[in-house]
């Protein structure tokens, strides 16, 4: 039965019209001993006056020559002994000083191998001034000596398997891992601030950072095309002073900071086919756009306390997502668009009041509930197409709409209500919604033009 309520007074004359929309040496001495034989028993008994004397001067002879032998053997051995010694103390001294440490610029170190890391560690670096680590061997890289990098780290075509920094809390100027084709982890778990930016951008193995005692990134926090990462530990990080960018991450299942608050400019989260949930829910502000476009496993996004987003709110092309959930989101001061979220089946705005620009639900196929219920204004456009399991749409605090209206192939709706809708800046289509039976506009005085086709309300 047919209930479209509006004491509308027609200003121009009823129009129908179609609507659509767009990795030492030691010596070896040896001594002798020479035995000496004694004559015959015989001689000893013939003369034995002769056999004294003889026995005197071979005694002699015998000591003379044991006192020989001994000294000779007593001094070759201290001469050798003299000879090691100083061999070692002279090597010791020139590895440890001369060769290591004093060749190291601490302002500028570059990093080939995992010896190079050892060396700087050796030397006890503790401050860097900027970093390039290029490893060009599979072994791990330790540099966990290392608190502080007062400009730049850069790692690059790096083919160790892990580098560990995990002792580093700060960087002066920015953070840059890229281009890395082995590289499978990295450490920086003690990292507290970045003062430019941060990048994680084209490394094919990667798959941990951990990066869980990150505070803030100064300027922009950008984490794109890394098929392998799975895992990226944000836990701890409450800010990103510009732009927010997590793109083309084929394995990323999760996006979950805890602790973030505030975004300065744009969050861009697209094209992460594996990503399933999107968990901030800290997050109250953020100063311009959210873009969350092409992850088509994504099946929720979660920003309960997100109060205020200060440019666009795009969400599109996941075409696996069920829940949109922003209870607190008080206003959008670009538009709202949600487009082609082909499963997206709940919409949560309960406390959304102002949409600055245009207002647009397209093609979200399973939509079966969303709520509405504090809106009060839309400053351009508004626009409900091809929703086809929304049942009902009820708007009781809508009072104005800046310019047009258009619900369009809603198969399944049944019933639209904005019975305090009292300005309508442009036309009125309400068309080709097949189960559509009740339609409350009591308080639309007046239209400049409208269509009404297609529906149930004959």
């Amino acid at each position: 039965m047919l209930t479209l309520r509006t004491p509308l007074k027609l200003c121009l004359a009823l129009v129908l019209f179609g609507a659509c929309s767009s990795k030492t040496e030691s010596d070896l001495i040896s001594t002798r001993g020479t035995a000496a034989g004694t004559d015959a028993s015989d001689r000893e008994t013939e003369a034995d006056t002769d056999t004294d004397t003889d026995t005197d001067t071979d005694t002699d002879t015998d000591t003379d020559t044991d006192t020989d032998t001994d000294t000779d053997t007593d001094t070759d051995t201290d001469t050798d002994t003299d000879t090691d010694t100083d061999t070692d103390t002279d090597t010791d001294t020139d590895t440890d000083v001369d060769v290591d440490c004093e060749d190291l610029d601490a302002d500028n170190l570059v990093i080939f191998s995992a010896a190079d890391a050892d060396e700087v560690c050796g030397c006890g670096f503790t401050t860097i001034g900027s970093i390039y680590i290029n490893a060009t061997g599979s072994d791990p890289v330790n540099l966990s000596c290392v608190e502080t990098i007062e400009n730049a780290i850069e790692i690059e075509n790096a083919n160790a398997i892990s580098i560990d920094i995990s002792s580093l809390t700060t960087v002066g100027d920015e953070l840059n891992i890229h281009s890395n084709d082995s590289l499978e982890s990295v450490d920086l778990s003690s990292l507290t601030s970045v003062g430019h930016y941060l990048q994680i951008q084209s490394n094919d193995d990667l798959v941990t950072v951990d990066l869980s005692g990150l505070l803030v990134v100064d300027e922009h926090l950008s984490v794109t095309s890394n098929t392998g990462l799975e895992t990226l530990t944000l836990t701890s990080l409450t800010e990103v002073g510009d732009q927010f960018n997590f793109n083309s991450n084929g394995n990323l299942e999760m996006i979950d900071m805890p602790s973030l608050v505030e975004v300065g400019t744009q969050m861009y989260i697209n094209s992460n086919s594996s990503l399933e949930t999107i968990t901030l829910p800290s997050f109250v502000e953020i100063n311009s756009d959210i873009s969350i476009e092409s992850n088509y496993a994504l099946d929720e996004i979660s920003m309960p306390v997100l109060v205020e987003v200060g440019g666009n709110l795009n969400i599109q092309r996941n075409e696996g997502m069920t829940t949109l959930d922003m209870p607190s989101l008080n206003s959008i001061s670009g538009q709202l668009y949600l487009y082609q979220n082909y499963d997206l089946e709940t919409v949560n705005l309960a406390s959304l009041t102002t949409v600055s620009s245009s207002f647009n639900i397209q093609y979200s196929y399973a939509l079966d509930s969303i709520d509405l219920s504090s809106l009060t204004e839309v400053g351009g456009s508004m626009e409900f197409y091809e929703n086809d399991d929304m049942h009902t749409v009820d708007m009781p605090a809508l009072l104005e709409v800046g310019s047009s209206m258009n619900i369009y192939g809603n198969d399944s709706l049944t019933s639209f209500s904005a019975s305090l809708l009292s300005s309508l800046g442009s036309s009125l289509t309400i068309r080709d919604n097949s189960d559509l039976t009740d339609v409350d506009f009591s308080s639309l005085t007046c239209i400049s033009d409208f269509t009404i086709e297609g529906n149930d309300l004959s």
